[in-house]
């Protein structure tokens, strides 16, 4: 949940300041974003979103979902009929 709070788009946090301070002129400078983290930055999110991403392809490996699993990586990745082999 953390990690999703810090992904929160900081514009909305802009308007809010917008509406509490109307008198600000809109071509005040605007102070940059600070750079967002890395994926890596919470290795406990990272961990959890590796461990589930490759638990759903074992789920639908031992399902036989190859068009699902194809469908999970994309065009440059395994089609359904590698999948299936």
């Amino acid at each position: 949940l953390g990690e999703l709070v810090r992904q929160v788009d900081s514009s909305l946090l802009d308007e809010w300041e917008q509406l509490t301070s109307p008198d600000q002129p809109l071509d005040a400078p605007v102070s940059v974003p600070a750079r967002p983290r890395p994926l890596t930055g919470n290795g406990r999110a990272f961990t959890a979103m590796v461990r589930n991403s490759l638990f759903r392809r074992v789920e639908l490996f031992a399902r036989e979902r190859w068009d699902e699993l194809a469908a999970l990586d994309g065009r440059s990745a395994w089609t359904s009929e590698r999948w299936r082999e």
